[in-house]
């Protein structure tokens, strides 16, 4: 399946995303694309069945948004140097 994005309406929202916003992308493309999509219902549904999920795993969310805050927070703190051994 080509995953490229072909809409640049969509491609332009996606690059506007936070990087949380990223997280739940990125999250929802594993989640969809874990297995071959024959049909476009069989999209659909693993979307919303992947939206679903993401939903009701907020704890996991929430230890993921603030991993992207403690690494923002690291690489400031060494000033835009190596900070992945004080993690």
């Amino acid at each position: 399946m080509d995953r490229t994005l072909r809409s640049p309406l969509l491609a332009s929202q996606v690059s506007r995303l936070k990087p949380t916003g990223l997280l739940c992308w990125g999250w929802m493309k594993e989640l969809v694309y874990s297995e071959k999509l024959e049909t476009r219902d069989a999209m659909l549904v693993r979307i919303l069945d992947a939206a679903d999920y993401i939903r009701n795993s907020q704890a996991k969310l929430l230890r993921a948004t603030r991993a992207v805050h403690n690494r923002a927070a690291a690489c400031v703190a060494a000033g835009g140097g190596i900070f992945e051994d004080q993690l």
